[in-house]
């Protein structure tokens, strides 16, 4: 996780332009990809990579990990994290 952050971290700080990075089929997601990708999400210092993620919503049921995170990213957007 530290080194995948630590790279991230330094192309950020080395663009000209922002990075897309797309992530698909989360809905086959494990926890620790989850993990990650909510570390990365919270992140002060990639402010110039942009995450798009893709699912199945269909395929995610209310217990999956990829749905906590929906709802956690959904929430703090909206201004409502605690």
């Amino acid at each position: 996780q530290e080194y995948t952050y630590e790279i991230l971290s330094i192309i950020s700080e080395t663009l000209d332009h922002p990075l897309v990075l797309f992530l698909d089929d989360l809905q086959w997601a494990d926890e620790a990809s989850i993990r990650m990708i909510s570390f990365l999400l919270s992140s002060t210092k990639l402010n110039r990579i942009m995450f798009i993620g893709a699912y199945r919503s269909n395929e995610i049921s209310s217990d999956h990990p990829l749905k906590s995170l929906i709802e956690r990213v959904t929430e703090k957007r909206s201004g409502n994290a605690t």
